[in-house]
């Protein structure tokens, strides 16, 4: 039990907080029971009461979680993937660099075999170094793009499973999300979803501002050492220009 006003914890039997001094509110129903109130079926989250939401949403959470950690091993998958795309892509055009050399010095600059090979041996070792870099590159884009379909089938897999995940707003599936609201109820801070989802609102708001002001002052201080330098390489730019003249 906690208090709504400051969400400290509080026995059963307070009648007032001993932090706050707010009056308690009395609730009919218990947390404890919450996950054995959610049955099944689509319905709208306005229409739940507080004991029902606790547990659609305590049910919710680990399916949020594991769906949430698979789409980021997805997205550092497919940046991996990128990565090696780029490899082949550089490897496949070096290869060919090496072959056009090894053609142009064999048939441009001597007619003799044994000169031929020695001009083209440099651009034979370019291609071949190129052809078995091509090849690693390709078997671990081929395993990655194995590993990407079988994340993405389990996904899926999931989603489909899921009896309370798909049931949330699509704006309100990431697990930190979830968990702040199950705080709100258990602090007594919320009774619906709509207030649940309004006071998550105001949070991701207060998160975002607190994230670009944390930028911000990234950046202004980046741009204090930069011009910092500058002044000090105008000064010593000066300096020499001045002993330059004795």
């Amino acid at each position: 039990m906690f208090c709504a006003q400051c969400g400290t914890q509080l026995d059963p039997a307070d009648m007032a907080c001993y932090s706050c001094g707010a009056t308690v509110k009395r609730r009919k129903t218990d947390m404890s029971s919450s996950s054995a109130s959610i049955a099944g079926g689509t319905f709208d989250l306005g229409t739940l009461d507080r004991t029902s939401l606790y547990g659609l949403l305590e049910k919710a959470y680990p399916e949020a979680a594991q769906v949430d950690d698979m789409l980021n091993k997805i997205t550092g998958l497919e940046r991996h993937m990128d990565y090696l795309q780029g490899k082949i892509n550089s490897s496949s055009a070096w290869f060919w660099v090496g072959i056009a050399l090894a053609v142009i010095l064999a048939f441009s600059l001597s007619r003799e075999v044994l000169i031929s090979l020695f001009y083209i041996l440099p651009g034979a070792i370019l291609a071949i170094t190129q052809a078995l870099r091509l090849s690693h590159f390709k078997r671990r884009m081929k395993g990655s793009q194995a590993e990407w379909g079988l994340l993405l089938k389990t996904v899926e897999e999931l989603a489909r499973g899921s009896t309370a995940f798909l049931r949330i707003p699509i704006e309100y599936r990431m697990p930190l999300t979830i968990r702040t609201m199950l705080k709100y109820l258990r602090n007594g801070q919320a009774d619906s979803w709509k207030e649940c989802s309004l006071l998550c609102d105001e949070q991701i708001h207060r998160w975002v501002l607190e994230q670009n002001s944390a930028e911000a002052l990234e950046l202004q201080k980046y741009t204090a050492l930069a011009t910092d330098r500058a002044a000090r390489n105008a000064g010593l730019a000066a300096a020499a220009s001045f002993l330059s003249w004795f």
